[in-house]
């Protein structure tokens, strides 16, 4: 599983809530980077290769990135205002909460949907949060 660097706002260094929200939408979108190249490894695996292996643990990689997603941004959500980190906890915690769910249950299709609501391959929930926070700045 691929990691992403550790990008915590020291705990002792006060930056205003900007500063702050920029740091997260960085996190955020390397996250959804990776999750993106997951979704696309599990796909050609399936389309091209056959490989129902790599599917599969491709689509578990990406189920967990969004396991780990709460406890990533811990740290990062400090210095944001308590309405908007109460709104992003509660979203991340609740994905979290769905991936674990799909990732227990082992269906393909469920792993395969997850965070994309139409299948069209269009943004994900993920990316929409970015696109959502980053009009917050």
């Amino acid at each position: 599983m691929m990691e992403t660097p550790n990008q915590d706002i020291p705990s002792k260094e006060r930056i205003d809530e900007n500063e702050a929200l920029q740091i997260l939408i960085k996190l955020l979108k390397e996250e959804a980077k990776i999750f993106r190249s997951l979704d696309i490894e599990a796909t050609e695996a399936i389309t091209n290769k056959q490989d129902a292996k790599t599917y599969k643990e491709k689509l578990n990689e990406k189920a967990q990135l969004i396991i780990d997603l709460p406890e990533k941004l811990k740290n990062n959500l400090v210095n944001i205002n308590s309405q908007l980190r109460q709104a992003i906890e509660n979203w991340v915690e609740t994905i979290a909460i769905e991936a674990q769910k799909r990732l227990n249950d082992g269906r393909a299709y469920g792993l395969e949907m997850l965070l994309i609501h139409d299948g069209s391959g269009n943004k994900n929930d993920l990316e929409e949060l970015i696109e959502n926070l980053e009009k917050e700045l």
